[in-house]
């Protein structure tokens, strides 16, 4: 993780050394959606082990770039996470949840040209995401609620997360299409007296147009 960490800084960082002055760029703002999967797990003190599971990502997104390298942007997309594995404790039962939030992420991001259509993209940020769901299982059994399944561990109504990808965007006139990358890195716990955090991997497609 501090070696993705790292790398994404760095690139940020190479973004706003390399960044021109450019006093009449002509600012931009875009708008559109985004599509793409999660493979997401949950870690630290409450899981034993734990594996990756896929989950869906979509939504919108607003992006104003100010500056022909750099830009900011705000998000609202719907996103599943969680993951299944081992508890720790006894009994050590094996767990499967499904989590569901509204987030919020905001980003600024640093664009690299190389053609007149085609930039890499680097990303640092954070996200606030509202807490819509929560279902668990235990020992292959069916999903409910979190509280019902582990009780006394209800879902946290708010997670707080650290976002770093990196991606390429592909210009057509006024639309822009952009492949991205990103690791989610959950600052916060997902139940409440529990110490379990989001580790999860966005792929995601963005369809924008200029305006």
């Amino acid at each position: 993780m501090k070696r993705i960490a790292t790398f994404g800084l760095t690139f940020v960082l190479a973004g706003l050394i390399a960044a021109p002055a450019h006093a009449q760029y002509m600012q931009t703002q875009r708008a559109g959606i985004t599509l793409g999967g999660t493979y997401s797990q949950l870690t630290d003190d409450w899981t034993a082990s734990s594996d990756f599971e896929w989950g869906f990502i979509g939504g919108g997104f607003f992006e104003w770039q100010y500056h022909p390298n750099l830009s900011g942007q705000l998000e609202i997309n719907y996103a599943q996470r969680g993951g299944s594995g081992t508890r720790t404790g006894v009994p050590a039962d094996t767990f499967d949840i499904k989590l569901a939030y509204l987030a919020f992420p905001v980003t600024l991001n640093a664009m690299i040209p190389v053609s007149q259509t085609i930039d890499l993209r680097g990303t640092v940020g954070f996200s606030f995401a509202l807490s819509l769901s929560c279902k668990a299982g235990i020992d292959g059994g069916d999903r409910e609620s979190c509280g019902s399944t582990f009780p006394g561990l209800e879902k946290e109504s708010i997670e707080w997360a650290f976002p770093l990808g990196a991606g390429i965007g592909f210009k057509f006139g006024k639309n822009k299409v952009e492949l991205d990358a990103r690791y989610h890195l959950g600052l916060s716990n997902v139940l409440k007296t529990a110490i379990v955090k989001n580790r999860s991997w966005e792929f995601m497609v963005r369809l924008g147009q200029a305006f």
